[in-house]
């Protein structure tokens, strides 16, 4: 009968195991989708804060390179996923077509710049902001990950967010501000997007 005590226990402990594995595994692949939907707390709000790009002045955000649609793609230097996202965007995978003409993608870094030089390439494509002073950016923005993106309309008011930042499909880019969802089509009944 103890035998089976025993037996019992290690069978019950191997299950409990076993879904505490897939749980883990679940749980890893969910966060390492590329964009999730995401509501910044800041949604409708004018960005205020000052930042600057190397060498330049002073600006806020809701003006740098502006008045057009901008997606911000906002990173740390103490994120592997921000520096995993600058090397894939650097190597040009991600640039893909280009963009609308009333569309800029700009990147800010949540840390100053300093912190960011082994991260950022200097021959990177794309303008890339720094907070001035000790802005508190993921705050102010309402963000809680890096990396994330931002939409901001023409007048810098922030319209849409997301965890992740893919490259946005120039295709979905609406003159609004807006990215339309993407569609998806049924080829010999499989749904592909």
């Amino acid at each position: 009968m103890r035998w089976l005590n025993i037996s019992n226990a290690v069978t019950v402990a191997s299950i409990v195991g076993g879904f505490a594995l897939v749980a883990q595994l679940v749980s890893k692949n969910s966060a390492s989708k590329p964009t999730q939907p995401y509501v910044p707390r800041a949604l409708g709000t004018q960005v205020v804060f000052a930042v600057h790009r190397h060498g330049l002045r002073e600006e806020p955000l809701a003006s740098a390179g502006g008045p057009t649609c901008r997606y911000i793609v906002v990173i740390s230097a103490s994120c592997g996923a921000s520096a995993d996202l600058v090397r894939t965007w650097s190597r040009g995978t991600e640039r893909g077509p280009s963009l609308p003409a009333d569309w800029r993608v700009l990147w800010l870094s949540a840390s100053d710049e300093e912190s960011m030089a082994g991260v950022m390439p200097k021959e990177f494509p794309f303008p890339v902001y720094y907070p001035s002073g000790s802005a508190d950016v993921l705050g102010k923005l309402g963000v809680d990950a890096v990396p994330t993106h931002l939409v901001l309309d023409k007048t810098g008011r922030i319209v849409e967010g997301g965890v992740g930042a893919d490259a946005p499909d120039p295709a979905r880019l609406r003159p609004d501000c807006s990215i339309a969802p993407e569609t998806r089509r049924v080829v010999n009944r499989e749904v592909r997007s």
